[in-house]
């Protein structure tokens, strides 16, 4: 584990470490547009719809994907102490942005996710067939530089038969990445970067057009590093029946008080009616606790010391989401697993992510209103609760917030641990496979074991044999989705 897990646990977090105080942003990271006001409607909506409008608007801001340029060759530093240090040093020139390790240990993270993609090409498509991959927010284009990079050199032959496709919602970040792909010679015959929501199908018109086919001879690989964390999720809640009636589950919608919906945004209860928030709820009930343990109450000491948790003595989150009076549930990746199978009914997805993160949530954590059909407050955080922070005003530090709706919109990065399994759980059965039953294979795993699996490992550990590409985000791990052509898997 390494010390102390705000590292691990926060994108802010090297810089709460080193109580770096934030600074004008370095000018080696190209600004984005400023971000468009977020839309309000007096209709209630449901809370990943309010969630999904906040994200759009943060992260179409300048501040939020930052440029790990200047961190230093990972062989050259001595060891761990150096490559925190380097971190601290990349956030400090960074003030408000965030790096993912596919930044932090470019290009050995990318050289691993292109081995992966090019040993399954090799083995399952027809001598000659072209490679196509797709990746779901692509951010600067840094991962999808590395990646073809690492195929250009190894493979000129499959280079030549390559296309590039990624997906974003940020139009300032779509740019970005052509810039930077075509600063590293990765042009439009190879590379092409669409603008679109990944949650809806039309969102993937664009990527289907860029690689020349509804869907392809052999099946696309699909990226999503560091996406399903900043999802939309929607939360469920137990509530009371009147009259004695047994509980049943609601779902939070958002609501704007006030002539033209112009007052603040308050949370409530309706009853479960969503076809997809009942898919997920249903998949997370029959899993059981989460993989990934509970933190311990040394580390929670750490957190909350660190100001990257709430206080030890606080009820923590259920592990088990069958005994919790409320969850949060990815809603959004399962609208994004069946918008890319309805574009690609063949493909295989490989997505990292967080697994684990601590709550800074008070109580439900959805924010404000009053609970219909008999709800209570619930003073247990909910299971799969997000961290919600961001600064409260440009320029000065970030802070947690206790809610979802008490950070001003647009402002805060809202970000979800994911259940890996039971994303997998809703892929093997049949979510997002159409009417042809397409068979889905899952496998989960740590990401440290996924990348030290990978050839080269070894060229990312430091002078005195630490490797963080291996032995840093210890709370991150991976799903491979393989989704056949058939009923019967061929």
């Amino acid at each position: 584990m390494l010390w102390p897990r705000a590292l691990m646990f926060s994108r802010r977090s090297v810089a709460a470490l080193a109580s770096i105080q934030h600074r004008t942003l370095s000018t080696g990271v190209p600004p984005l547009p400023p971000p468009p006001p977020m839309p309000t409607t007096p209709a209630p909506v449901l809370l990943s719809t309010y969630i999904a409008r906040a994200l759009a608007s943060y992260f179409a801001s300048a501040a939020p994907v930052g440029c790990a340029s200047s961190l230093p060759p990972l062989p050259s530093l001595s060891g761990r102490a150096a490559y925190i240090s380097a971190v601290a040093a990349a956030y400090a020139a960074q003030p408000g942005a965030w790096l993912t390790p596919s930044d932090l240990f470019s290009p050995h993270y990318g050289r691993g996710v292109a081995a992966f993609i090019s040993a399954r090409h090799a083995r399952a498509a027809p001598r000659g067939a072209p490679l196509h991959i797709v990746e779901v927010g692509s951010g600067r284009g840094t991962l999808a530089r590395d990646i073809l990079d690492a195929i250009a050199g190894a493979d000129g032959a499959l280079y030549a038969r390559t296309r590039y496709a990624t997906l974003d919602v940020s139009p300032g970040l779509v740019s970005a990445a052509r810039a930077t792909l075509g600063a590293a010679g990765h042009g439009p015959a190879v590379f092409t970067p669409t603008l679109g929501d990944a949650c809806e199908e039309d969102g993937w018109a664009g990527v289907a057009q860029a690689l020349g086919a509804s869907e392809p001879s052999t099946p696309p690989f699909i990226l999503a590093c560091e996406v399903l964390d900043n999802l939309p999720h929607d939360r469920v809640e137990r509530v009371d029946g009147e009259d004695g009636a047994a509980s049943a589950w609601a779902q939070a919608e958002v609501v704007w008080g006030g002539p033209g919906g112009g007052a603040p945004p308050v949370e409530v209860l309706r009853p479960l009616a969503d076809p997809v928030i009942e898919a997920c709820l249903v998949a997370a009930l029959e899993g059981g606790p989460r993989s990934a343990p509970p933190p311990s109450l040394l580390a929670r000491l750490a957190d909350f010391a660190l100001g990257e948790g709430p206080p030890p003595w606080a009820p923590p989150a259920p592990a088990d989401p069958a005994a919790a009076a409320c969850l949060f549930l990815p809603t959004g990746a399962a609208r994004m697993l069946a918008a890319a199978s309805a574009a690609f009914p063949a493909h295989i997805l490989l997505a990292f992510d967080f697994d684990a993160l601590p709550t800074t949530l008070a109580g439900g954590g959805g924010g404000g209103g009053g609970g219909r059909a008999g709800a209570r407050a619930r003073a247990q955080p909910c299971w799969g609760a997000p961290v919600v922070s961001g600064p409260p005003a440009p320029g000065s530090p970030a802070v947690d917030y206790p809610s979802i709706l008490a950070a001003p919109p647009g402002t805060a990065d809202i970000l979800f641990p994911t259940d890996f399994g039971l994303l997998a759980r809703l892929c093997e059965r049949g979510w997002g496979g159409g009417e042809d039953g397409r068979v889905a294979v899952t496998t989960v795993m740590k990401s440290a074991a996924f990348f030290a699996a990978a050839p080269g490992v070894a060229a990312a550990a430091t002078a005195s044999g630490y490797n963080p590409l291996v032995e840093d985000f210890t709370n991150t791990a991976a799903l491979i989705v393989e989704r056949s052509v058939g009923r019967d898997g061929v």
